[in-house]
């Protein structure tokens, strides 16, 4: 995103961008009969990739559990440079809600809501790795081996340091990429 950013602004300053052109997208012709998909100005692009990356930091941040109280989500705005405001009308709602689910895509399953596997937030996925190997050593462990089950999690020693290990990696990890 943000090259595609970057390769925006390159190209407004390349063309000069002025007030008239970054309302009026270049023209295309139709190419195989085919009717062309409406261009979007350069203004309109940047708009669009900016909203996609704050939308796509605020998701991927409450993913990781790296805020400590509930934020708001970004306001939407419209895409359309013929009005004075950037409030969203009622024609432009349907496009929106289309519009939402697409900025998220380039997060893969923990931003695009159509995934094959359900959303997890990274937290709940690593308390769902400790549950799952605790309740795993419950069963392995029984008969003769269940002297080997410690503390109040009956499981061994070792798996209570790797889970420590890992819940600690994780934490790491998760400070690292909100960082």
């Amino acid at each position: 995103m943000i090259d595609r950013l970057e390769d925006l602004c390159e190209t407004a300053l390349d063309n000069e961008l002025t007030a008239n052109n970054s309302v009026n997208p270049p023209q295309q012709k139709s190419v195989g009969g085919k009717k062309p998909v409406a261009p979007q100005t350069v203004s309109i692009q940047i708009r669009r990739t900016l909203v996609q990356a704050i939308r796509s930091i605020r998701h991927y941040a409450l993913h990781l559990g790296g805020f400590t109280k509930e934020i708001d989500e970004l306001p939407r705005i419209s895409y359309l440079e013929d009005k004075d405001t950037i409030d969203i009308d009622e024609e432009e709602k349907v496009l929106d809600d289309k519009r939402v689910d697409e900025e998220l895509e380039v997060l893969g399953s923990i931003g695009f809501k159509n995934a094959k596997e359900p959303y997890v937030k990274f937290p709940e996925a690593i308390a769902k790795v400790d549950q799952m190997c605790k309740d795993l050593c419950q069963q392995l462990y029984s008969g003769d081996n269940i002297k080997y089950l410690e503390g109040p999690d009956k499981i061994p020693v070792y798996l209570s340091i790797f889970l420590e290990h890992m819940k600690k990696q994780a934490e790491e990890f998760k400070i690292a990429q909100v960082r």
